[in-house]
C-alpha cells in the first residue's frame, strides 16, 4: 500500500514523495526523478538564458557596428544562398551557379577553374556590397517592419525580394544572358528558373536578415 503526496519546497522546485508500506516494514520513495526531470528543466533554462544573452549580445554590437554586422552578414548570407543554389534540384528547380555565371562572364576563354574562383570574388564581392547597401540604406527605410530578430529577418526577405526582381528584369537577360532571348522577367527560360532565381534571393536575404539583426537605434 503507498500514499504519495506532491508539492513545492521553499525554493519554489516542485516534489514528488511517496511513503509505502510492505511486508518487510515502512519506506519511502525520494524524488530523484523529480528533481532529475527538474536539473534538466534548469539546464534547458539556461541553455536559453546564454543563447538569449549572446543574441542580444550580438544584436548590441550590430547596432553599434553596422558597417561591421553588413560585412558579416554580406559574407554568410552569399556563402549560404550559394550553397543551397547549388540544390535547388531537390525541390524540382534548376541549380544557380552564380560563382561560374560570373566567371564565364568575366573570362569566357580561360579553363573552369580560372572561371571559378574569378567568378566566385566578384560573387561575393556583390553579396557583401549588396549587404552594405540593405545595412545602410534600405533596413531604416522598412519602418513598418520592427526592428525585432523577426522582423529584421522579414526586411532582410524583403529585400531579397527586391534583389531578385533586378536580377530576373535587368542581370539575367540583359547582363549574363543577352542573346538567349531571357525576356521580360527571364520568363523566355520558363517559370522554373524564375523561381529559381526567386527562391535563391530569399535565402539570401533570410540570413542577411538573420545576420544583420540591430536593435532599434531610437
Amino acid at each position: 500500500m503507498g500514499v504519495y503526496h506532491c508539492g513545492l519546497d521553499h525554493t519554489g522546485v516542485s516534489y514528488f514523495h511517496i511513503l509505502f508500506i510492505s511486508p518487510s516494514g515502512i519506506g519511502s520513495f525520494t524524488s530523484w526523478i523529480t528533481c532529475k526531470k527538474n536539473h534538466g528543466e534548469g539546464a534547458s533554462r539556461m541553455a536559453t538564458d546564454l543563447t538569449n544573452e549572446a543574441e542580444s549580445t550580438w544584436r548590441k554590437w550590430v547596432s553599434a557596428n553596422p558597417m561591421g554586422g553588413a560585412l558579416i552578414a554580406g559574407f554568410a548570407a552569399t556563402n549560404m544562398a550559394t550553397i543551397c543554389g547549388t540544390w535547388l534540384h531537390g525541390i524540382g528547380l534548376p541549380d544557380l551557379n552564380w560563382p561560374m555565371t560570373n566567371g564565364a562572364l568575366l573570362l569566357p576563354k580561360q579553363s573552369m577553374v580560372a572561371q571559378f574562383w574569378a567568378g566566385g570574388i566578384l560573387h561575393f564581392f556583390n553579396g557583401i556590397i549588396f549587404a552594405v547597401m540593405y545595412a545602410l540604406v534600405v533596413h531604416s527605410k522598412l519602418r513598418f517592419l520592427p526592428n525585432s530578430s523577426g522582423g529584421n529577418i522579414a526586411k532582410g526577405m524583403v529585400y531579397g525580394v527586391l534583389l531578385a526582381l533586378f536580377s530576373g528584369l535587368f542581370m539575367v537577360p540583359y547582363v549574363y544572358y543577352p542573346h538567349l532571348g531571357a525576356g521580360f522577367l527571364s520568363l523566355g527560360f520558363g517559370i522554373k528558373t524564375v523561381l529559381a532565381v526567386v527562391v535563391w534571393h530569399l535565402i539570401y536575404g533570410f540570413f542577411l536578415g538573420s545576420v544583420y539583426n540591430p536593435k532599434d537605434r531610437d
